[in-house]
């Protein structure tokens, strides 16, 4: 026996057309709130001369505009709003971007002198040739890791939740509560940030005193090649990535053109 097809809930499909409008900086709330009262008086109008309920939505939404049309409309209406907007995403990348670099930074660190306590112990009896190259190596490869699986984590976020993850998250900046849940949230955030950075730092610090005081230039020169090795590698992943995902929207933009 086959299943009959679900009822049209027409307050459930403008819902979901509204959704959709509103993840573009576009729109005001206003604005969405206006369009949204002329689409459900324009079914319900056609509704009462006959027509079934989802036939007169897709009428009604005709009628108002395809949402490239709208948005670019009201683009040029709220052009302000949609600068802001792409400013505050913009500071939230920076800060972002600092906050996962630095922890990465000071995970690997922590991880590095960790890592080289053999040679540490070797050190205070006798000098350990290997410690620049191994300090050098180690703390490059681990923090190439760990970025790149800080990178592939957030991409798999944004992938997994994009949609109307920016504009659900404008809504509860605009909600006082939602607000300071995020605000406190950033608090904890860079708290953690301080905490593991100084303890990484003291780690290091105390070991380098402790366990191999007359190999702390050594250690340090290695340590600074892998760090300046890696950064130079990063950034000509971020470069590449950047020209990657520009050409991609380039592409789109021109194929809708």
């Amino acid at each position: 026996m086959e299943n009959s097809p679900a009822a049209f809930d027409l307050s459930q499909a403008i819902e979901q057309w509204r959704d959709q409008l509103c993840q573009s900086p576009a729109f005001h709330r206003e604005n969405l709130d206006e369009l949204e009262s002329h689409l459900r008086d324009s079914a319900a109008n056609l509704i009462q001369r006959g027509l079934a309920p989802e036939e007169a939505y897709l009428i009604a939404v005709r009628r108002i505009g395809s949402g490239d049309a709208l948005r670019t409309e009201f683009g040029k209406l709220n052009a302000q709003g949609i600068w802001l907007n792409r400013l505050l995403w913009m500071l939230v990348g920076v800060q972002l971007f600092g906050w996962v670099g630095s922890v990465v930074h000071a995970l690997t660190t922590g991880v590095t002198v960790l890592g080289l306590y053999p040679l540490w112990s070797s050190a205070r009896s006798q000098p350990a040739p290997a410690l620049p190259l191994c300090a050098g190596a180690l703390y490059g490869v681990l923090h190439l890791l760990l970025w790149l699986a800080a990178l592939a984590a957030g991409w798999k976020l944004l992938n997994r939740s994009s949609h109307g993850w920016s504009a659900r998250l404008q809504t509860r900046l605009h909600r006082a509560r939602g607000f300071t849940i995020i605000a406190v949230a950033c608090v904890v955030l860079v708290l953690f940030q301080s905490a593991l950075g100084i303890g990484s730092n003291f780690l290091s610090t105390w070991f380098l005193f402790n366990y191999a005081p007359g190999q702390t230039g050594r250690f340090l020169v290695g340590y600074q090649y892998g760090s300046l090795s890696v950064g130079l590698l990063e950034s000509v992943l971020l470069f590449t990535l950047t020209l990657w995902l520009a050409r991609r929207q380039w592409l789109t933009k021109t194929a809708v053109g």
